[in-house]
């Protein structure tokens, strides 16, 4: 008898059946972009950017200080996986416009932004590394305790999975952060 469930990532995986795979090739990291226009013209500016791109988008117009923008969710994949998607670029760079009129473009203000976002989910994963490693590599002897440990084990495997593909895009973000520093050494 097999099951399959498709490539899924592990949140769905662990949400949605109760399990989840290491090493898995199907895994995210879901990360969203926002925040509020200074004015309804930049916003719905802005708003027609992300339609032109194709890019998803919601707006909470219930906000004291104006309508908000939530662009996303992208996927950050493992680099062996497809990395950081190019989309993710053009959206940060949508959501940074400060004019009306402006033209998106990436610049190292996106790449930081990004690096900081990533920098910032990684720090708020709960259990430490080492924490979690010696759950996912811990062996248990009666059933009550495998049941339990099972599911910690899971849990412990989709943390670390969110960790890995973090530090990846981390690491991604910073060497295009060296390089452009690079090119402007040489000019």
């Amino acid at each position: 008898l097999f099951a399959n469930y498709g490539t899924k990532p592990n949140a769905e995986l662990l949400f949605g059946y109760g399990f989840c795979l290491r090493p898995n090739p199907g895994d995210t990291v879901e990360v969203k972009l926002g925040g509020r226009s200074e004015s309804k013209p930049l916003h719905e500016y802005k708003c027609k950017l992300l339609e032109e791109e194709g890019l998803p988008y919601t707006v909470d117009e219930e906000g004291k200080e104006g309508p908000s923008l939530s662009v996303g969710p992208f996927g950050l994949k493992r680099d062996d996986d497809g990395g950081m998607p190019e989309a993710i670029f053009t959206a940060m760079a949508i959501c940074l416009i400060q004019q009306l009129g402006e033209e998106p473009q990436v610049t190292l203000d996106e790449v930081e932004t990004l690096e900081a976002l990533c920098t910032g989910k990684l720090a708020s994963i709960p259990f430490s590394q080492e924490e979690d490693l010696s759950v996912i590599e811990k062996e248990a002897g009666s059933v009550e305790e495998e049941d339990c440990h099972g599911a910690q084990r899971f849990c412990a495997t989709y943390r670390q999975g969110q960790r890995e593909i973090l530090r990846e895009s981390i690491e991604t973000l910073q060497q295009m952060l060296e390089g452009a520093e690079e090119m402007q050494e040489v000019d």
